[in-house]
């Protein structure tokens, strides 16, 4: 009986390192899928496990890069399947030098007005929403008209 508790613990021990790296993979696969907006890629990817609030190195979460580089199916298929749209972290513009702190800034800076609209009446996103400033590690960066207007866009302002 001591052996096959040896081993079963052998075992475990052996696959669960595999089983991490291939949920970092297939995390790491949704996030690229959400950038190319590829719908049937993330429904397979988070059929097979996935983890729809999975992160990037920055710590911007999927649904974060949804409401960037996405389309508004995108982000309510996201929303719908579980994803925090109350986690905020960063999205640096490339490029660019600055960077998106949270879903109605990049809403806004992007001319999305259906996601800026999801987010703030279906999501009940605050309209006035501050980005995380990852200089100061707090909420004290733009908020949606603040983008809307850096933006010269009269649409996303009103």
């Amino acid at each position: 009986m001591k052996i096959y508790k040896v081993t079963v613990i052998f075992l475990i021990l052996l696959v669960l390192p595999f089983a991490v790296i291939a949920q970092s993979d297939l995390n790491m696969q949704l996030l690229k899928a959400v950038k190319q907006n590829d719908s049937v890629t993330v429904q397979l990817l988070l059929n097979r496990g996935a983890d729809v609030n999975s992160c990037d190195t920055n710590g911007a979460s999927v649904l974060m890069w949804a409401a960037y580089k996405s389309d508004l199916d995108m982000v309510k298929y996201l929303v719908d399947y579980g994803a925090d749209y109350k986690k905020k972290w960063v999205i640096y513009l490339e490029n660019q030098g600055g960077y998106y702190g949270n879903l109605t800034g990049m809403a806004a800076g992007e001319g999305k007005l259906n996601v800026l609209k999801f987010f703030i009446e279906e999501c009940k996103v605050p309209v006035d929403d501050k980005e995380w400033n990852p200089y100061d590690k707090a909420e004290t960066g733009w908020t949606a008209l603040q983008w809307a207007c850096y933006k010269s866009s009269l649409k996303i302002a009103k």
